[in-house]
C-alpha cells in the first residue's frame, strides 16, 4: 500500500515537469522536483541530499509523457545506489541522459503526431454528427470526448510506465519494445482515413441540398484525394481549402 501511494505521489509530481522550464537547462528543475521525495527518503544526511539534488539539476529534456519511464528508472537506480547495491552515480546519469532523446522522439511521433490528431478527427466527426442548423444541442459532448478519450491513453501510459520502470527496472525496455508503437501508428492512421471518408459521407447526407451543393462537395472531395495522390503537402491543401471556402462564401 505504501509503495502504491509513493508511485501515485511521483505520478502527480510528474505533471509539474515543465513548470519551471528554462532555455538553459530545459526541464531540470521539474525533474529534480519529481525526485525530491525519494531523495529525502534515501539521503537523510542534508549534505548527501544536496549533492543528489545538484546532480539532477543538470540539463534534461524529453517528452512530458515519456518522462515517467526515465523517472522510474532513475528513482530505482538512486534507491539501489543509496542502499549500497552496486549502482554507480555515473550509471544513473548515463541512463537518464541517453534515454531522454530517443524517448522524446517516440513521444513526439506517437502522441503529438498520431494520437492527438486522430482524437481531434474523431471529435470533428462527432461535431458533424451532432451539428444542427437550428441548435447546438449535443455539441457539448465534442470537447468532453476529446479530453476524455485523449487522456484515457496518455494518462494510462504515464502511470503504467512509471510503475513498471520503478518496480521492474529491467522489464521496461522489453515492454516498450513490445508495444510496437510504429505498428500502432500505422493502424491509427488507417482508421483515421476511414473516419475521414465517413465524415464526408455524413456531411453529404446532412448538408448537401440540391445538385449545386452536391457537385461542390464532390469536387472538393475529389480535389482532396487528388492532392493526396500527388503528395501535395497537407498544410498547403488545408490553407487552399480555407481560401476556397472564403471565396465561395463571399460570392453568395
Amino acid at each position: 500500500m505504501r509503495n502504491k501511494l509513493r508511485i501515485i505521489n511521483f505520478f502527480i509530481r510528474s505533471f509539474f515537469l515543465q513548470s519551471l522550464w528554462n532555455f538553459e537547462q530545459m526541464q531540470n528543475v521539474g525533474f529534480a522536483f519529481c525526485m525530491l521525495p525519494l531523495l529525502k527518503m534515501f539521503y537523510p544526511d542534508p549534505a548527501k541530499r544536496h549533492e543528489a539534488m545538484q546532480r539532477h539539476l543538470g540539463f534534461f529534456n524529453t517528452h512530458p509523457y515519456m518522462v515517467s519511464i526515465i523517472l522510474g528508472l532513475t528513482m530505482s537506480m538512486e534507491k539501489d545506489h543509496a542502499s549500497g547495491q552496486g549502482v554507480r552515480i555515473e550509471e544513473v546519469l548515463s541512463v537518464k541522459k541517453n534515454m531522454a532523446g530517443p524517448l522524446a522522439a517516440i513521444g513526439d511521433n506517437f502522441f503529438w503526431g498520431t494520437w492527438r490528431p486522430f482524437v481531434a478527427l474523431l471529435s470533428v466527426g462527432l461535431a458533424v454528427v451532432f451539428f444542427d442548423n437550428n441548435s447546438f444541442n449535443g455539441t457539448w459532448i465534442v470537447p468532453l470526448f476529446f479530453v476524455s478519450f485523449y487522456n484515457l491513453l496518455s494518462m494510462g501510459f504515464r502511470f503504467w510506465s512509471l510503475k513498471i520502470s520503478f518496480n521492474y527496472r529491467e522489464q521496461i525496455i522489453r515492454d516498450i519494445a513490445g508495444l510496437q508503437l510504429q505498428s500502432a501508428r500505422n493502424t491509427i492512421n488507417g482508421i483515421g482515413r476511414l473516419v475521414v471518408v465517413l465524415i464526408i459521407i455524413i456531411y453529404f447526407v446532412k448538408f448537401a441540398h440540391g445538385i449545386a451543393d452536391t457537385l461542390m462537395l464532390g469536387g472538393f472531395f475529389a480535389g482532396t484525394l487528388l492532392c493526396a495522390c500527388v503528395r501535395i503537402p497537407a498544410n498547403l491543401v488545408f490553407y487552399g481549402a480555407v481560401a476556397l471556402c472564403v471565396a465561395i462564401a463571399s460570392l453568395q
